[in-house]
């Protein structure tokens, strides 16, 4: 018979080894609010979330309308709040709280439960006040002083103060709780300095005096106005003010020691909506309503509305805000009636995002194909579908250059760009070329007879430093005078599919192709080199297949390949040096490459922006979960420009972002194991034959028997901004020799363990 042997600590089981970058959204346009959505797709019991809180450990919890859920950034787990020994349950939950013993309390629609982490029990709180009352009906707020009481608001029964020293509870009425508006208490409000503030149906706010042990009321009246009558649902605090949300009715502010009413000057659209929930962030107010979200600037005098757009998979899930919640990174949870729960992550680098979504002002398309930027600072950008968009940065809004009944009969999917002061030449798949003036206001339209092309898609567009044009199309490269629209074939390349063409500081003209590699050619002595991939040579060009060329300020020539990675041409010895997915890119696409000013490299993938440093060799991935519209990027789809800040176009949309503006998440999130599975069964705590005598969670160790050598642990960080561009590192003291390193995976497994720690 076999002895159990206990093994090694679980906290040394698993270790996070490694928090990478979080991106957050701007806080300017609306698109710029990009919100990460939570509902019943990813596990939430009910999309009606009513109440949040986040606890010591750093758990997210939701309590909705049909049962409690903590959330952990990459799974939920579901909670039926039931007290078996008391035998009862209610599954309606409006408030949540954490006390100073780390434990929940759970108001329902049925009175209160208090949940133990540690056992992962529900208790009723069942405890009477001197006066035999019990807490029995709806619980619309749970509180903690600084004295670590617990307050209690029961609209149908009045006020209770739980006192945790001498676990007595006491019952404060204010108003008449048999009648509407009669003064019952509604919502709740603790300061940092400890003043509880009450609010009530008709009776305006009361402050509890400590040392009275009693409460004084506050209409606002010393001054004009006065809160009599007025229903007020929900409280947040405002430096010498309380913000007070009045039922269908305005939004007002308290002032607390001259007790007088001030409205917002710039918030009128606020007023007369159903306010249900406020929120003080980053000095600014956050007001829930059934018309959305709106966040009130003082300081800037403005008003942001944010709204659910049905086109936008990015934008506030539900119109109806129940409640709003900043977590310890200073990410925002906007609860909903209808829509779970939208998630504003608070992270390092802004990112500016221009997607289709048919309102004013916005791009044709989502699929972006090419990027210029004009001599006035106006952004060109072409799409796959949409034709021609020109952005004003300052404004951040499109416009779309006029059709003629000639445009609509060719295609609309732009494949290049190329701007001159003057002029702006645009390339048309199958369609020719169209020419404009600088202002978008008119144009001209070339065939590719016309111009002279034995093939109509002008894929790659260059004007050299004597003012040649060159171009390239699915069957070679032509060049002409740029005061001549007559394009003259260039033999020495021979037949090619040519996606890009420049010109770099010496002059010479590189020529990218689809599949048989690039050319660089000598104008002068009109030489022609040509570079293909060869798999024996590790310093051939990574792959024959180039989609675009970028020379750098130190005159680097790099190229973007497919199936290669990218490129660095080695001028003084003629070779390649190649990066790919063995040096650490997510993928061997890459896309449009450009430089920013610290002299990193971007470029896009089919898995994420990458930025590489090209000194150190170092790269970060950004992905979707970090707040990109898209993983996939497109071919060219790439600008550096004048201001510094960077445009990349993807499947999805178009993002910008200033690289100098870069933050990193200075975060640390604790990292914990979540779940414990032995033969693909989780042991119950307390059960028999059962390791575990408290949460997976909070155990140090576990002994295992013989039988029981088949496990399985899931494990994660908790950090809200980017949970799953965490990357972590396992192993098993005295069964695995190295570290194995993931992102996407957060479960390990381990078969047939020997005996032993």
């Amino acid at each position: 018979m076999a002895v159990p042997t206990p093994m090694k600590t679980i906290k040394q089981i698993l270790l996070l080894l490694l928090l990478w970058l979080s991106i957050s959204p701007s806080r300017g346009n609306s698109l710029d609010y990009y919100f990460t959505h939570i509902n019943g797709d990813d596990g939430l019991s009910h999309n009606n979330v009513k109440s949040i809180v986040q606890d010591s450990w750093g758990f997210m919890w939701f309590g909705t309308r049909n049962k409690l859920n903590r959330y952990d950034g990459i799974s939920i787990k579901v909670f039926d709040v039931a007290d078996p020994v008391a035998k009862k349950s209610n599954n309606n939950i409006g408030a949540l709280l954490e006390d100073s013993d780390k434990k929940l309390w759970v108001g329902t629609d049925k009175g209160v439960f208090v949940y133990d982490p540690i056992t992962e029990k529900f208790r009723f709180f069942g405890l009477k006040t001197s006066g035999g009352v019990e807490i029995n009906d709806w619980v619309s707020d749970i509180r903690m002083d600084h004295d670590k009481n617990i307050w209690i608001v029961i609209p149908n029964q009045g006020v209770f103060l739980y006192h945790v020293a001498s676990k007595k509870l006491q019952l404060f009425q204010l108003g008449n709780h048999k009648l509407p508006s009669h003064g019952n208490p509604e919502c709740m409000f603790i300061e940092h300095n400890g003043s509880v503030w009450i609010g009530t149906n008709g009776a305006g706010v009361y402050l509890y005096n400590k040392y009275r042990k009693n409460f004084d009321q506050y209409l606002g009246d010393s001054g004009e106005g006065s809160l009599k009558g007025l229903n007020i649902y929900t409280m947040c605090d405002y430096g010498d003010e309380l913000v007070i949300g009045v039922h269908e009715s305005k939004l007002l502010k308290l002032h607390k020691r001259r007790n007088t009413l001030s409205e917002f000057k710039y918030a009128q659209d606020v007023n007369y909506k159903i306010i249900r929930s406020l929120a003080t962030i980053n000095e600014r107010i956050w007001v829930g309503t059934q018309f959305g979200l709106f966040i009130i600037d003082e300081k800037a005098a403005s008003v942001k509305h944010l709204q659910e757009v049905i086109t936008n998979p990015h934008s506030l899930s539900d119109n109806v805000v129940e409640k709003i919640y900043q977590d310890k990174e200073g990410g925002v949870w906007i609860g909903s009636n209808f829509g779970g729960l939208s998630y504003l992550p608070n992270g390092g680098m802004a990112f500016e995002k221009y997607t289709a979504t048919l309102e004013p002002g916005t791009i044709s398309s989502k699929r972006i194909s090419a990027i210029k930027e004009d001599v006035n600072g106006k952004i060109w950008v072409g799409t796959e579908d949409g034709g021609l968009n020109i952005l004003d940065p300052t404004t951040r809004t499109f416009h779309q250059p006029q059709q003629t009944r000639e445009t609509k009969n060719y295609n609309q999917k732009i494949i290049s760009i190329m701007l001159q002061p003057d002029k702006a030449w645009i390339g048309y798949f199958k369609s020719g070329m169209d020419i404009y003036d600088i202002s978008g206001r008119t144009k001209k339209h070339y065939s590719g007879e016309q111009l002279g092309l034995n093939e109509n898609s002008p894929f790659a567009l260059c004007e050299d430093r004597h003012g040649n044009i060159w171009l390239g199309n699915g069957w070679g490269v032509f060049v002409c005078d740029n005061q001549e629209m007559k394009f003259k074939r260039m033999d020495a390349f021979g037949l090619q599919y040519v996606y890009d063409i420049a010109e770099d500081l010496d002059g010479d003209i590189w020529v990218a192709t689809m599949g048989n590699g690039i050319f660089r050619y000598n104008p002068q002595t009109k030489a022609v080199r040509h570079y293909l991939h060869n798999a024996s040579n590790p310093y051939s060009l990574g792959s024959s297949s180039v989609s675009s060329i970028s020379e750098t300020s130190d005159g680097s020539v790099w190229f973007s390949t497919d199936r290669g990675g990218i490129s660095r041409y080695d001028k003084d010895r003629d070779r390649f040096t190649n990066y790919s997915i063995a040096q650490g890119l997510p993928d061997d696409v890459a896309y449009k490459i450009l430089e920013d000013k610290k002299q990193n490299l971007w470029f896009g993938t089919n898995k994420g922006l990458v930025c590489f440093n090209p000194q150190s060799h170092k790269i970060r991935v950004f992905t979707q979960n970090d707040g990109l519209l898209c993983n996939q990027f497109n071919y060219k789809s790439g600008l550096a420009s004048q201001s510094g800040k960077l445009y990349f176009g993807s499947f999805n949309g178009l993002i910008a972002f200033d690289p100098l503006k870069f933050n990193e998440n200075q975060y640390i999130p604790p990292v914990y194991i979540t779940r414990m599975s032995i033969y693909n069964k989780e042991p119950l705590i307390g059960d028999k034959d059962s390791p575990l005598e408290k949460s997976i969670i909070h155990t140090d160790k576990i002994v295992l028997s013989h039988n029981q050598s088949n496990l399985s642990f899931d494990f994660v960080a908790l950090s809200f901004t980017a949970p799953r561009s965490n990357r972590y590192a396992y192993k098993m003291e005295n069964l695995d020799r190295e570290w194995t390193y993931t992102t996407d995976n957060h479960s390990v497994s381990y078969s047939k363990l020997p005996p032993g720690k």
